[in-house]
């Protein structure tokens, strides 16, 4: 049998964590893998309106979101629900999803990665410094690099075309 050190108790204040801006939305890691043990990852994501995240696949990591403030329009697989304040979903690698806040005031989320690990190197290497405009992402970095990290981002024209397969 073999023996794993327990990770300690965490705890952050609000603006506790690092900050990145990934996409159009500003994202706070609140508790990274490296605490959990490699369990889990918690990020908290605050979109501008109209802001949010293309369709995309992730090959190595379950998501759950659980909305905080605002509204979230979230695609999930062929289905989209919207999800207010207390709303969750939870998403199964593999599965098509995005989100978009269609309200007219910021949205904020928490954002549940498990396992920990691969999505947090993502967001290392593609996240762009804190309080970069929401709407200058660096996206051709991004498409190039996501795939090192079983993240496929689907052009509209594929995601149209694999809802449509998938009804």
């Amino acid at each position: 049998m073999t023996v794993h050190e327990m990770p300690a108790p965490v705890h952050r204040q609000v603006d506790d964590g690092t900050h990145l801006t990934l996409i159009t939305d500003a994202v706070t890691v609140r508790v990274s893998s490296a605490e959990t043990g490699g369990a889990y990852a918690l990020y908290e994501t605050e979109t501008p309106p109209s802001g949010g995240y293309p369709p995309h696949t992730e090959r190595y990591d379950d998501v759950t979101f659980v909305v905080i403030a605002g509204t979230y329009a979230v695609l999930i697989g062929n289905d989209q629900v919207e999800l207010e304040p207390g709303g969750h979903v939870y998403i199964p690698r593999g599965t098509v999803h995005a989100y978009l806040n269609p309200g007219s005031e910021p949205a904020r989320m928490l954002v549940l990665v498990t396992p920990g690990g691969i999505h947090e190197q993502f967001l290392e290497e593609v996240g762009d410094r804190a309080g970069r405009a929401a709407w200058e992402p660096d996206m051709a970095r991004l498409l190039a690099v996501a795939p090192k990290y079983g993240i496929e981002f689907l052009r509209p024209e594929d995601a149209d075309q694999q809802q449509a397969t998938n009804r």
